[in-house]
């Protein structure tokens, strides 16, 4: 059974500098502790980048940031999960090392493959999956996995999960999810009120809460109330 713990913020601007300072404090992670961070894509957490980014955080020794998907696209497009992350990693001064991101330039299955190599390098070196930022579409997808059957494929961390919203996608999956210590939805507008029900009444109908089926530390942020 999953575990979820809704918090309910009074407007979209405490959540998003709620989600600016979770993220912040995992970049700040201190070289004792090394730590992984997942960023999602998506238009939700972009205010909180850019807060993070302006804020003068500095990375700690400890930090590695990685993607929960990303769009087979050139890093400098607008459409490029990583790419809209580059001023905040820049600003924070995360060297290139500890960015595991998609290689674009490889077909799909090769950049999945990369990826998913990349991932397990890293975790195997004692990094810890520590907070993982995720977003929910408004008809249940999480990260790119659109579909329930690739929401609880298992074997590997990362799948091409083909062309879904017009590009072709590369996803982590339910399997590397897993591993991370707490997972957090950012949920905004009332738009997304229906799926965010659904996702903690009904998890098992979409492919979002197939994804984290069994975690035992889901939190939904939201800008509405939610029960």
């Amino acid at each position: 059974m999953t575990n979820f713990k809704v918090t309910n913020y009074a407007d979209r601007e405490q959540l998003d500098a709620a989600a600016a300072a979770a993220i912040a404090e995992e970049i700040a992670t201190p070289s004792a502790t090394p730590a992984m961070l997942m960023l999602s894509g998506g238009s939700t957490p972009v205010p909180a980048y850019r807060l993070v980014g302006g804020g003068g955080v500095r990375a700690g020794g400890g930090a590695f940031v990685m993607y929960s998907d990303e769009r087979l696209v050139p890093p400098d497009s607008v459409h490029s999960n990583y790419g809209c992350t580059r001023d905040l990693l820049t600003a924070a001064g995360l060297p290139e090392n500890r960015v595991v991101r998609v290689h674009t330039d490889l077909d799909g299955a090769a950049a999945a493959t990369r990826y998913h190599n990349d991932i397990t390098q890293i975790i195997t070196r004692d990094v810890a999956c520590r907070v993982a930022i995720l977003g929910i579409g408004a008809d249940g997808h999480t990260a790119s996995l659109f579909s329930i059957e690739h929401a609880r494929q298992a074997g590997t961390y990362a799948i091409f999960a083909g062309k879904q919203a017009g590009f072709d996608r590369v996803s982590v999956t339910s399997a590397l999810l897993k591993r991370f210590e707490r997972l957090i939805f950012l949920v905004s507008g009332e738009s997304k009120k229906a799926i965010a029900t659904t996702l903690l009444r009904e998890p098992q109908s979409i492919p979002a809460g197939c994804a984290v089926a069994g975690h035992g530390c889901v939190e939904v942020w939201t800008d509405f109330v939610l029960a």
